[in-house]
């Protein structure tokens, strides 16, 4: 058996009619109109669907707060960058390194911070298509990318101030290259291979697990007889993985990060298809409609299974051997082969059946999609809101407390107005002097509150009942200590805002 991935008709050896050169495509009415969509690529379409859907009130929910993390990054120098990625977050150090040089260009309001993502993701929309047309045929491959844009995970993380769009577009141009190596295989085609497999790496570490989808597909390969590929394939993907070992002893030392994940159970692994796709019923009928295409190509089935199923199981595995590492946002690469496998099945079957499939995806996702374009859509603490409560009730001179988690700090600091910030009386120095994502603080809150006579106190949660109840015991006590009583509190989305005086 031979290695090509040419489409099954013209591998069995059956005709296809060609049209003769003097014959003229109609132009009018519905077939001049089908006739130009078929000229238009399946690429550009899926990424124009997806971009429109990404742009849609792409400002509106606020920034959360691994967002927050972003921006901190993004806004400093290279120097502090690498500062920063020595102790933390050098898993994403390319990323912010990127973002550093876009911001520069365009700004820090939310619609210039999530932009990079759209384009992203309009990209992985497009290599979605290329794809499903390379492995199945156009309409499959067309089909594959409006499945593909459809899913409220992927409108979801288009607008995210974070890597994921694009280390899903990485290992898709990965999967890309690694095709055109081994219909033809090439020393420059397998360099370009390893290129992109740098460039999955620096996006995002996890997406390296795109790797054992590789694996099993130039495996069937090599089932096949085709050996000399696979010996290909695995110097190509050495020489691209001992590249990238620094950054693996760099991000194995940060492994403390993870610490907040928790451990994986039977509860979280049976709805993984609702945390991939942010929808069960939308996560329940594309998995169907891709396993009902896995006997039209097997070649095909096995690298678009390949890429859906093992880099979860991969992480699943981690998850119970090692640490948890149980977050579905970090294989949302494995989206794209479900949405292939989807896309190859609505082909086989009539126009109608193929539109009443996307449309019940459509709606079944429908609610998800409007929720995460809402003002609270990334379902954290609404800055925003807290940000108005300040500007609203808080006097000249009062002074703020802050907690360790939540990026409360950073929230406020980019929604209130310059004239209205708090006095941040614990702070000792900027995030950007001290390497980190938090501000270093003052080791005794007591000395440090001065003349203060309010002091805002803000937690993650509803904590009304006990305002200070986020705040580490040196706050605490230094609030009690030094006479302060609440006297009022507020509740937002996800938050609490209370004010102390004394």
């Amino acid at each position: 058996m031979t290695g090509s991935l040419a489409p099954a008709a013209t591998r069995q050896g059956t005709s296809t009619a060609v049209q003769a050169p003097d014959a003229t495509p109609a132009t009018t009415g519905r077939g001049g109109y089908r006739g130009y969509l078929s000229r238009i690529p399946v690429a550009a379409l899926a990424a124009a669907v997806t971009a429109m859907v990404g742009l849609l009130r792409i400002g509106r929910p606020v920034l959360w707060r691994d967002e927050m993390a972003t921006l901190s990054a993004a806004t400093r120098s290279l120097r502090d960058q690498i500062r920063l990625e020595s102790s933390v977050d050098a898993v994403f150090g390319a990323y912010y390194a990127l973002m550093h040089v876009w911001v520069k260009v365009f700004g820090t309001s939310a619609f210039a911070l999530r932009l990079p993502s759209v384009l992203a993701m309009a990209a992985a929309a497009a290599l979605v298509a290329q794809l499903g047309t390379r492995l199945f045929d156009r309409r499959a491959g067309l089909l594959a990318g409006l499945v593909f844009a459809l899913v409220p995970a992927v409108s979801r993380y288009a607008q995210e101030a974070r890597p994921y769009a694009g280390a899903m577009a990485a290992t898709l141009l990965a999967t890309l290259l690694l095709l055109r190596a081994v219909e033809q295989p090439r020393w420059t085609r397998w360099a370009a291979y390893a290129g992109s497999i740098l460039l999955v790496g620096a996006a995002h570490f996890f997406a390296l697990d795109v790797l054992l989808a590789h694996a099993a597909f130039v495996g069937y390969l090599f089932w096949t007889g085709r050996r000399a590929v696979a010996y290909q394939w695995l110097g190509a993907t050495t020489a691209a993985v001992l590249t990238l070992l620094p950054l693996t002893l760099v991000v194995a030392r940060q492994r403390g990060q993870v610490d907040w994940i928790p451990e994986l159970d039977w509860e979280l692994a049976g709805r993984w298809h609702e945390d991939l796709f942010l929808n069960a019923s939308v996560g329940a009928a594309v998995v169907v409609l891709a396993l009902l295409s896995l006997r039209r190509s097997v070649r095909a089935s096995v690298l678009c299974l390949a890429l859906a199923v093992l880099p979860m199981l991969a992480l699943a595995a981690a998850s119970l051997s090692v640490a948890p590492f149980w977050v579905p946002r970090y294989v949302l690469f494995t989206l794209p082969g479900w949405a292939m496998l989807a896309g190859a099945t609505l082909a086989r079957i009539g126009r109608v059946q193929a539109v009443a499939a996307l449309t019940a995806i459509m709606l079944f996702g429908l609610q998800q999609n409007l929720e995460v374009r809402a003002d609270n859509g990334h379902d954290d603490i609404d800055y925003r809101a807290l940000a108005q409560i300040v500007a609203v009730n808080s006097d000249p001179g009062d002074a703020a407390f802050y907690p360790h988690w939540g990026r409360i700090r950073e929230g406020l600091g980019y929604y209130l107005a310059p004239s209205l910030h708090l006095d941040d009386v614990l702070a000792t120095g900027t995030v950007a002097e001290a390497g980190t994502l938090e501000a270093p603080e003052c080791r005794k809150p007591k000395e440090c509150i001065g003349r203060a006579v309010r002091i805002w106190v803000f937690c993650d949660g509803d904590c009304r009942d006990e305002p200070d109840s986020g705040l580490e015991d040196e706050k605490r006590d230094a609030l009690r200590d030094a006479g302060f009583r609440l006297q009022q509190t507020w509740r937002v989305y996800s938050g609490t805002a209370a004010v102390y005086q004394r």
